[in-house]
């Protein structure tokens, strides 16, 4: 009841650290604190009608950066964050790409949907098998356990390569 907007904000990204956040405010003189909480911009209400629209856009623009468009099997056109998306496995010529709210199938093949990921936050672990590093919870010698409790195999030749990966997200978050 008592919070302003940054204190919000701080706690915003306390659970979700990549929501995008745009400030609008009568308060010009703490929009250098915006960058603490990495605030995508900072709108002033007296400039609102000449700086709103460039913020939204701005916002759709890194909105697309982070995402990814596909054509699932039955025809539909799924837009998905990268940070939603835990697993790809190959599925009979085509994709199952596991989410944090189900699976979906893509009639692309593995190799086709994974180039089109971010290399820095996806690997293959298994041969057809691609995980976002920041979903592992646990690596045991031949399987990773994923943030939705599922297991995958984890090649063995793979493993060290996949630590690296972990290790550096987690020096990043740090």
């Amino acid at each position: 009841e008592h919070s302003d907007g940054m204190e919000i904000a701080r706690c915003i990204r306390t659970y979700a650290p990549t929501v995008p956040i745009i400030f609008v405010t009568g308060v010009e003189n703490r929009a250098l604190e915006g960058y603490q909480v990495e605030a995508l911009d900072y709108v002033v209400k007296s400039e609102l009608e000449n700086r709103l629209e460039a913020a939204l856009q701005r916002f759709l623009d890194k909105r697309k950066e982070s995402s990814i468009a596909l054509e699932t099997t039955n025809g539909e056109t799924l837009i998905l964050p990268y940070e939603q998306i835990l697993s790809l496995e190959s599925e009979k010529r085509g994709t199952k790409i596991t989410t944090q709210s189900g699976a979906y199938y893509s009639a692309h093949p593995i190799g086709k949907v994974a180039s089109l990921l971010p290399e820095q936050q996806f690997m293959e672990i298994y041969k057809s098998v691609f995980v976002q590093l920041r979903a592992i919870k646990r690596m045991g010698n031949d399987y990773v356990e994923m943030s939705d409790g599922s297991t995958l195999p984890l090649s063995r030749r793979k493993k060290k390569q996949v630590m690296s990966g972990v290790l550096e997200l987690v020096k990043g978050r740090i």
